[in-house]
């Protein structure tokens, strides 16, 4: 969920570092206003700064922040937020209550929200925020012809949202919202947005190419292996195993998708041919076209921790809030390959907490 705040998440365990999902929270003032940096023009205010985005976008870089003014700036107009939920991935429904949430949150107070809705086939849609409550996404898809105001394109939203809205904040999970898709757009139009820039969420959105980084930058990572295609070599993947000392029958290994949001996907195998088995159900299921094998961590501890851009300018200077710990709280005996499917497992409940 990296693209719905301001930051993005680590995961980090007792010996070696894994990959997780937590949700951020961006933290938000009674008297809210922007301050943009444009290419040719750029609005002063006496302001405490409270975030700080920044980006490029239309050959130019421009800076986003959320500041607490005084001044006639604040009494003009209310702060015009474009909120932007769907999108194409399993994870609509969640999508569709973190949208509720922020609308929950942030309406009023000098804040004015304007909602949006992307389907699963990309088309764009102006919804009213009575509308954001619908049930389910079933029900949702079924109002948006008579309720909602439709795009001709992504493109049309994007020209939209230019004179509509000050600032747009993507809920958008999963495929389009966190893998640099929704900010490629908006950025390709210089529109201010809340979260991380499209370059930055296409490497951390592709798990083996975010290892690959973090490795780089010195961070202890689950060795992995990656597995393209359906034409699979059992002999290169039974040497990751015994080189990573894992039994060729019974070796323990996580194997997911390497672009998907949360835990889709996500399977528990043993040995090298379940693991080669598992990958390839993957594949031909179209989840992903590259799939991730990884060794299984026992006993370890996850933690999810937001880290913010309080910098100026080219100036960066990373702040980590408070980190959360995640935890998977058995609430019945489940199948070993079950215990990462716990977006539809009944037998699992995720508890998250503070320490």
């Amino acid at each position: 969920m990296a693209s719905m705040a301001i930051g993005v998440s680590f995961s980090i365990i007792s010996g070696i570092g894994g990959g997780g999902d937590g949700v951020n929270q961006v933290a938000t003032a009674s008297r809210t206003t922007l301050k943009l940096n444009q290419k040719y023009t750029q609005t002063e205010s006496t302001c405490r700064f409270l975030g700080m985005k920044k980006y490029r976008g239309s050959g130019a870089i421009r800076t986003v922040s959320k500041a607490v003014v005084d001044g006639e700036e604040m009494s003009r107009r209310n702060l015009r937020v474009g909120l932007i939920c769907g999108g194409p991935s399993a994870e609509r429904g969640i999508s569709l209550n973190s949208a509720r949430s922020v609308l929950d949150h942030i309406q009023g107070n000098g804040i004015s929200v304007s909602c949006y809705y992307i389907d699963p086939d990309l088309k764009a849609f102006a919804i009213s925020s009575a509308q954001l409550y619908s049930n389910t996404p079933a029900d949702f898809d079924f109002k948006l012809e008579s309720l909602a105001q439709g795009f001709s394109s992504l493109s049309g939203l994007a020209e939209h949202l230019v004179s509509a809205v000050d600032i747009v904040f993507p809920v958008i999970h999963g495929r389009f919202g966190e893998d640099g898709g929704i900010q490629e757009l908006l950025e390709s139009h210089n529109i201010p947005f809340v979260g991380t820039g499209s370059r930055e969420c296409r490497r951390a959105f592709d798990k083996y190419e975010a290892s690959l980084v973090l490795r780089d930058y010195g961070f202890m990572t689950v060795p992995n292996y990656l597995v393209q295609g359906t034409d699979v070599d059992e002999s290169e993947i039974a040497q990751w195993f015994t080189d990573n000392q894992l039994d060729l029958n019974m070796g323990k290994v996580v194997v997911k998708p390497a672009k998907a949001g949360s835990s889709i996907g996500v399977k528990v195998a043993f040995g090298v041919k379940d693991s080669v088995k598992k990958a390839i159900e993957l594949i031909r299921e179209g989840i992903d076209d590259r799939v991730v094998v990884e060794v299984f961590i026992e006993d370890a501890y996850e933690f999810t921790a937001i880290v913010l851009d309080v910098g100026s300018g080219s100036v960066c200077h990373p702040v980590v809030l408070m980190p959360t710990e995640v935890l998977s709280q058995l609430i019945s005996g489940p199948r070993l390959h079950e215990l990462y499917e716990y977006w539809t497992s009944e037998t699992l409940a995720a508890v998250f907490y503070t320490k």
